[in-house]
């Protein structure tokens, strides 16, 4: 007989809980389609499909809400048609009657922790895969119509793409300009070419990058045009959804405590940690060889090279100053340590003597200045090079073979660093980085790599594990959340008067609403206090416990 009941009950929660299920799905999985579809201009055809990658999103917080109306409206009905009392009446407990919810709300909780833990995230990633197989044409359209690639994430916002012919079937770009853009969206280089082509390449770390290749380019300097056969610029195409914790799998997140590197937003501050330490680097290995009897050194760009003879080299330190917040609040600034000034003897001069490839022991012009500046633009554009060195103050610079003229200023440049430097940072890892006391081999370290990127990076670093600690506990309780919620919500169907089971789900869904809340608002303040917000989780369920015993013996003692 209990048997039969048990099948009854089960049987009108599946009805209820799958019908439920299915309307609200649809309606939030369409509802969360339409902001990729209008951003990027999603091709229909490929809709269904990602509707179906959306599901389990919507799915784990459509099921708890779904078996908590299944569960009031049930019961529910079954208090208002006298059927509890009956049961009663035959010796049957309540808590005998509540066996079917507590498997709904044992499968519910498990299913949540399933998606949460590793369906979500796979989907998740998945989804981005159909989005980028369609990324040629997505980047296409991006640049005819809007001439940049915003709508792709931040990583691209700072790139500015103009063509005057925009050619998807042949992967081709013509009459292009191309604008590199620093975080206050202040034009910093600007490269033209004939021919852009565009190709979709991986990285080593599994990434799509989007590589230009122009042919035939012109970068416009501040004072002067220099010609290029061919370059590349490759930016990596973000993640279409936001690259966060919330969206990795269990195996992921143990990963990614082992090497925090494998987190994305973690890798890029660690790159541009990596760039400008190299920068730092190479003041400081030009400076020791300056000191050196030699008093030269050599730099190369392709087969043509430079010897840059001087006594010392040191780097320009921009000064720090304060600026007024919007909040009005005093805020010091610490610009980018990106140049070094090279000097010769006292009332000497800096001789730089230019080979070419094919004379490499002849030298084809020499120029004598009062000092010379390096300068490296951290844009994108070239990567890894010298890409200004200015001398100032020429005294003259003749070619080989002919009369010597002067010359104010003069500018080179796009030479590459010595391989020591280039070489010195490739094996440093993140924990290294992040665990070292110095940063060996520099003997010194600007306050901009200090306070500005080593600083922020050690900070992320230690945040990064205090958020999958709390992810993983979010993760838990949201699961356990719904046992609970389940179980209180037929136990207020049942206790309800006059069959009002619409609004015991009413009653049902505060606390569900503070359970939500909490767990919320825990995630929020673990990030000052680990223990406290942990706590505060965790409190939500403890409290739904708590009226789970007060409500069930309160139904035990009728």
């Amino acid at each position: 007989m209990v048997y039969t009941l048990h099948r009854y009950i089960f049987k009108d929660l599946i009805k209820t809980f799958l019908t439920s299920t299915l309307v609200l799905s649809t309606v939030l999985g369409l509802g969360m389609m339409l902001g990729p579809m209008r951003q990027m201009g999603i091709d229909p055809v490929k809709v269904p499909e990602l509707f179906l990658c959306t599901l389990p999103i919507t799915l784990t917080m459509v099921l708890p809400i779904a078996a908590l109306l299944s569960a009031t409206l049930n019961y529910g009905r079954l208090a208002s048609d006298n059927e509890v009392m009956a049961c009663r009446a035959s010796g049957i407990s309540i808590l005998t009657l509540v066996y079917p919810a507590l498997i709904l709300a044992m499968f519910v909780g498990a299913s949540t922790l399933l998606l949460a833990f590793q369906i979500v995230p796979y989907f998740t990633h998945h989804f981005e895969t159909i989005l980028q197989q369609d990324s040629k044409q997505m980047v296409f359209r991006s640049i005819q119509k809007t001439g940049n690639l915003n709508s792709f994430g931040s990583g691209l916002k700072n790139l500015k793409i103009s063509a005057d012919n925009v050619l998807p079937q042949q992967n081709l770009l013509e009459n292009v300009a191309l604008i590199s853009l620093n975080d206050k969206q202040r034009v910093e280089s600007v490269f033209t070419a004939q021919q852009v082509y565009v190709s979709f390449e991986e990285n080593d770390f599994g990434e799509k990058e989007v590589v230009l290749q122009a042919k035939n380019g012109v970068h416009a300097g501040a004072t002067s045009l220099e010609a290029f056969g061919t370059f590349e610029i490759s930016r990596v195409m973000p993640s279409m959804w936001k690259d966060d914790i919330k969206f990795k799998r269990l195996s992921e997140m143990q990963a990614i405590r082992r090497d925090i590197s494998l987190f994305r937003p973690i890798r890029e501050q660690y790159i541009n940690t990596k760039s400008q330490m190299k920068i730092e680097y190479f003041y400081q290995w030009a400076h020791e060889q300056l000191q050196n009897p030699a008093h030269a050194f050599d730099l190369y760009y392709g087969k043509d090279r430079i010897k840059i003879r001087a006594t010392q080299c040191e780097m320009v330190m921009g000064q720090v100053v304060e600026e007024m917040t919007k909040k009005g609040r005093l805020k010091k600034v610490i610009p980018p340590v990106r140049k070094a000034k090279v000097t010769g003897p006292k009332d000497g001069f800096v001789i730089v003597e230019h080979y070419l490839g094919g004379q490499p022991d002849k030298w084809h012009k020499i120029y004598k200045a009062k000092s010379l500046t390096f300068e490296i633009k951290l844009d994108g554009f070239v990567p890894d090079t010298i890409s200004e060195i200015a001398l100032q103050e020429v005294e003259f610079s003749q070619r080989s073979g002919e009369a010597s003229f002067l010359d104010e200023t003069t500018i080179l440049g796009w030479y590459g660093y010595p391989d020591i430097v280039a070489k010195a940072f490739e094996s440093s890892t993140l924990n290294e980085l992040v665990s070292a006391s110095t940063v060996a081999p520099l003997n010194s370290i600007s306050q901009y790599l200090e306070k500005k990127l080593l600083g922020p990076l050690k900070e992320k670093s230690n945040g990064l594990a205090r958020d999958i600690q709390v992810e993983l506990n979010a993760r838990l309780a949201f699961g356990v959340s719904c046992v609970v919620m389940v179980l209180f919500g037929a136990a207020l169907g049942i206790s309800m008067p006059n069959g009002a089971s619409l609004s015991a789900f009413g009653i049902g869904f505060l606390p569900a609403i503070v359970c939500m809340t909490t767990i919320s608002t825990g995630k929020h303040m673990a990030e000052d206090n680990m223990f406290t917000g942990l706590l505060f989780l965790w409190s939500g369920i403890g409290i739904m416990v708590l009226a789970n015993l007060k409500i069930y013996g309160n139904l035990l003692k009728r």
